[in-house]
């Protein structure tokens, strides 16, 4: 049985030409609530409103049962803490004065080093923060909203400019978050990363939600080619997007490897069986016959060969066999290599 609802977005908003329309989400309390969608769907636009920076048209954010615009700036700050999507303007204050100043506003009772710690930058804690690279600023605003120890956490895309390993980090952040019973709304681009953090996913597009649910009831291919416009296949648990640019054509395949040939061919559209395409590959050369006109090149691996197919179809063979062919002529040279 899920946990009570802490939060109710219910919301129609315009900025300029752009129109966030009757969005209404539930937040459940001490879970990841996760925000999907292309670049321009209004989730950025949405989190603004869920802290209040934005004036509704109609509608209502109810943060345990209260209106956001029935806060104080002190009661929202501590109430809510935000990680933006954009770094602050360059500020030269000592990271340890900016986390700190978060913690003043909310009257956190945490301790700094703590979390410091806790978030991977005890290290940066006496350097000035527009001396940091962009990852390292992400972490410093990470620490400062968690330091702040609100009730509510957003985060607009939190692993935007970290490496991999920090990016871990913020997702096992993100997960205590929950586990100490805050209630996290996250951005993400990434549709895998929803699918590994968040116990709701939002799917939103053009202003409107197009899906809302647990992710076993919205991470489906069709609701993500209708919210990414792309396709979408699922190999070993993971969504995979690709362009359905080969709707339409029937390919028969030939030779080697040919079952992981019509798997790719497959993922981009393309149906099996006789017609207008044949494609050979016998592990070294792939040779690729469209409506009576053959071509054929070097290729040695079976997503090769299948690629090549895309490109016939496309009608950019020519340009890609004689760049393929350039770049095999002078790898057979070494001293091309040579230094001068």
């Amino acid at each position: 049985m899920g946990q009570p609802d802490s939060g109710l977005i219910n919301v129609a908003l315009r900025l300029g030409s752009f129109s966030v329309r009757d969005v209404t989400i539930p937040l459940e309390k001490g879970r990841i609530n996760g925000i999907g969608g292309k670049n321009g769907s209004g989730k950025s636009t949405l989190l603004r409103a869920i802290y209040g920076y934005l004036r509704l048209d109609r509608g209502a954010i109810l943060i345990d049962g209260r209106e956001i615009g029935e806060y104080s700036e002190r009661e929202r700050a501590s109430k809510i803490s935000v990680v933006h999507q954009e770094h602050p303007e360059p500020i030269s204050f000592r990271v340890r004065d900016i986390v700190s100043l978060y913690g003043t506003w909310s009257g956190s009772s945490l301790s700094l080093e703590s979390v410091a710690a806790r978030t991977g930058i005890a290290h940066l804690m006496d350097r000035d923060f527009s001396t940091l690279s962009g990852g390292e600023k992400r972490l410093v605003m990470i620490a400062a909203a968690l330091y702040q120890d609100t009730e509510f956490v957003l985060m607009d895309e939190p692993t935007a400019f970290l490496d991999v390993d920090r990016e871990l980090l913020v997702y096992d952040l993100i997960r205590q978050a929950s586990l100490m019973g805050k209630t996290v709304v996250v951005v993400l681009h990434d549709v895998n990363s929803l699918a590994a953090l968040c116990h709701r996913i939002t799917f939103m597009k053009e202003g409107q939600v197009v899906a809302h649910g647990r992710p076993e009831e919205v991470l489906r291919t069709d609701i993500l080619e209708r919210v990414y416009d792309t396709g979408f296949t699922v190999r070993d648990g993971i969504f995979v997007p690709v362009r359905r640019d080969l709707s339409g054509l029937r390919v028969r395949v030939t030779g080697r490897d040919t079952w992981r040939i019509e798997e790719i061919l497959a993922m981009h559209g393309a149906q099996m069986g006789g017609g207008q395409m044949e494609l050979h590959y016998d592990g070294s050369v792939v040779r690729v016959s469209l409506n009576g006109a053959s071509r054929e090149m070097p290729c040695t691996r079976p997503e090769d060969a299948a690629e090549a197919a895309r490109l016939v179809f496309h009608g950019t063979m020519e340009e890609y066999r004689v760049s393929t062919s350039s770049m095999i002529s002078r790898s057979e040279r070494p001293e091309d290599f040579a230094m001068k």
